[in-house]
């Protein structure tokens, strides 16, 4: 078996090639799916191929992120592939659901850590009742409304966190 980094970069390296050659196939209208489906796809991939490899490593911070990126790809080619009325109404508790089950999948890779458990659970729920008991609050309308700005957002938020790695590099 490889090294963690060997196979960490394996997964970016197959993403990379992956968006490339959709966004090839997108580009010469060989293929009608659009950009929110490729970036799905992409997510998917790297999310399990991280997260497998990251599983048993003791890296929670890689752990936590590729689960989240594979629960995101996983929501965007739901949202894509399937008619929902309000898919707006969906973020907020898709995020909370998407944090829950990372702190379900961090407990799973470190039993001992009991709090990951009890705060995934804790999500959980408060994610499913968002969706059942408080569908039409004020509340959670405000909440899909910063969560549809952090989407909104994401790469200005992926190009600062960038800049800052690249500042703060050890030289």
């Amino acid at each position: 078996m490889f090294n963690l980094r060997f196979n960490i970069y394996l997964a970016i390296g197959i993403s990379l090639i992956i968006t490339g050659i959709l966004f090839l196939l997108k580009f010469f209208e060989i293929t009608n799916t659009s950009y929110t489906e490729i970036v799905s796809y992409i997510l998917i991939i790297y999310g399990f191929v991280t997260a497998y490899f990251s599983l048993g490593t003791g890296s929670r911070g890689r752990l936590f992120f590729a689960s989240a990126a594979f629960l995101i790809g996983i929501m965007f080619y739901v949202i894509n592939n399937n008619e929902i009325l309000n898919p707006d109404s969906a973020v907020f508790p898709s995020m909370l659901f998407i944090t829950g089950a990372c702190f379900i999948i961090l407990f799973i890779d470190n039993t001992k850590e009991r709090v990951f458990l009890y705060s995934g659970m804790l999500l959980l729920i408060i994610s499913y009742s968002s969706i059942v008991f408080f569908n039409n609050s004020i509340i959670i309308q405000t909440a899909n409304k910063l969560s549809n700005i952090v989407l909104e957002f994401w790469p200005v938020f992926l190009l600062l966190f960038g800049i800052n790695i690249l500042l703060m590099r050890k030289r």
